[in-house]
């Protein structure tokens, strides 16, 4: 049973932390707020109070980590239905019935198998499920875990891996706005555990006992020493200032355990990190980088790939930094089981198709794009037909990118890769609405929760803005096909109506 008292004692001992604290935060660089968060939180209603927190997970304090805001109950069942059909392409329905989530904040619930969970906690299935199959396959032998997240958000995540793993203690860094949620969750709904908070000056060192549930403000990790078995950050060192990135890596290589696991769930290019290779540090070797998810949270979205790092002495290998740059970039793209060999033998030693693809796309030039991928489309195969077809598709030479396209699907192109693939094919198709109709079907399940924005995407038939998500991917320019006048008079009339007048000038 939970009490309001309760909440009310968890939020004055937060509130107490933050006021001995916050100073602390001011000029250390894990502390940074990143113009990405800075506005997020700017956007949103922060520090609840008792009565708010009684039904938090339904107002406007979680914008960014987990849950959108108010709708309608017709709109929060399909956004419900739509992460559930996601999830389950790579996490099975039997663990997501395994969970069991608390009622604090008033979540709103629907049924997925047997399990009843709301959108944000099966969601955040995925990403214990992957925590748990990780810890297995590189981390220790089976024992309690001492685990920190950075990040956790409101503290689903780490709800979910008290029911999943044997946790020795679990600490939280995090910024104020976020720590005052999971904080007060996980403190008030985990109540065999001793909550407290981590001074980020005092004297000595902070080491996790058994048993416990830590809170800290990021300066707090001076004075955190470890070790910890797992490090955890899912979704926000991507929307970090890379110095405070990097701090965190620093402090995760001197703090591991032996045999301990940083686990990275983030893409690049969305805020410090401008590219994954960006992610390695010395001291930290890099074990595993595959895909994430099998279908981006939008269409339009980065995609983001799960990294294992493992302490070891050394500097970085430039052939591993070839390696994330290449894989992490083709994720990008869709492209998951069709590049499985090569995450395996990139990263176990020096792999030249790697390489070339690498300077494919990071070209200085177009020129020089162009003439690697004719080197690359000398052993033509699913993948490099799968490149060329996107990007000759940014480039408007549309009739080159079909046959490209066209061929990777025939090869057997898989996963979300190949659904981008068929997107493209059926933009280009002059009956583009009958076009859409047979993609959908042949898409099926695959296209995870993704179905009706990608029904919305084919129906404006506007290839641009395929086209510059392509280019944002590639760093290459678009320009646009020469067919793309009958694109903007298909959409002019289905904005006015068929029988309305076009003008040369707005098809211009």
């Amino acid at each position: 049973m939970i009490f309001s008292d309760q909440i009310s004692r968890t939020l004055d001992g937060f509130h107490a932390y933050i006021a001995r604290n916050l100073a602390a935060c001011a000029q250390h660089p894990a502390a940074r707020v990143s113009a990405f968060w800075g506005e997020h939180f700017a956007d949103r209603s922060n520090f609840p109070d008792v009565r708010d927190f009684l039904s938090f997970r339904r107002g406007n304090f979680l914008y960014g980590i987990g849950d959108t805001g108010p709708a309608t109950s017709e709109q929060k069942q399909r956004e419900f239905e739509d992460i559930s059909k996601s999830m389950l392409l790579f996490t099975p329905v039997e663990f997501i019935e395994r969970l069991r989530e608390p009622v604090l904040g008033a979540p709103l619930v629907y049924a997925c198998g047997n399990a009843i969970l709301s959108s944000s906690y099966v969601l955040n299935a995925g990403t214990a499920w992957r925590v748990s199959q990780l810890v297995a396959q590189y981390g220790r032998a089976p024992g309690p875990l001492r685990i920190c997240e950075i990040g956790a958000g409101w503290g689903a995540c780490a709800s979910q891996l008290h029911q999943v793993c044997d946790v020795a203690s679990y600490t939280i860094v995090d910024l104020p706005e976020n720590l005052c949620l999971s904080s007060t969750y996980l403190a008030t709904t985990l109540p065999e555990r001793r909550a407290g908070f981590v001074e980020c000056i005092a004297d000595g060192t902070a080491a996790p006992e058994t048993g416990s549930l830590n809170f800290a403000l990021p300066p707090a990790i001076d004075r955190l020493s470890g070790p910890y078995d797992l490090i955890i950050n899912t979704m926000s060192f991507q929307e970090m200032d890379r110095e405070t990135v990097d701090e965190y890596f620093r402090w995760a290589a001197r703090t591991l355990a032996p045999g301990g696991l940083l686990l990275s769930f983030n893409a690049h290019d969305k805020a410090g990190i401008l590219r994954p290779s960006d992610y390695l540090h010395d001291g930290l070797e890099l074990a595993h980088v595959a895909p994430f998810r099998k279908v981006p949270a939008s269409y339009f979205n980065t995609i983001p790939y799960e990294t294992v790092f493992i302490r070891k002495e050394g500097a970085v290998k430039t052939s591993t930094a070839v390696a994330i740059d290449a894989l992490g970039e083709l994720i990008q793209l869709g492209l998951d089981t069709d590049i499985t060999e090569m995450t395996t033998a990139g990263l176990a030693a020096e792999h030249g198709r790697l390489l070339l693809m690498r300077e494919f796309l990071y070209a200085a030039d177009e020129t020089q794009r162009q003439a690697v991928l004719t080197q690359l489309l000398q052993e033509e195969d699913v993948i490099t037909n799968f490149l060329a077809g996107n990007y000759w598709y940014a480039q408007g030479h549309m009739d080159v990118a079909r046959h490209h396209l066209a061929r990777s699907l025939s090869a057997g192109l898989q996963d979300f890769a190949a659904t981008r693939a068929r997107v493209l094919l059926a933009s280009l198709d002059r009956n583009v609405d009958a076009s859409a109709e047979k993609i959908l079907v042949e898409i099926g399940a695959a296209a995870g929760g993704l179905r009706s924005e990608i029904a919305a995407i084919l129906a404006t038939g506007d290839v641009s803005r395929l086209q510059n998500h392509i280019a944002r991917v590639l760093d290459c320019p678009v320009i646009t096909p020469a067919e793309s006048g009958a694109t903007l008079r298909r959409v002019w009339r289905r904005l006015v109506g068929a029988n309305a007048d076009i003008s040369t000038k707005a098809t211009q």
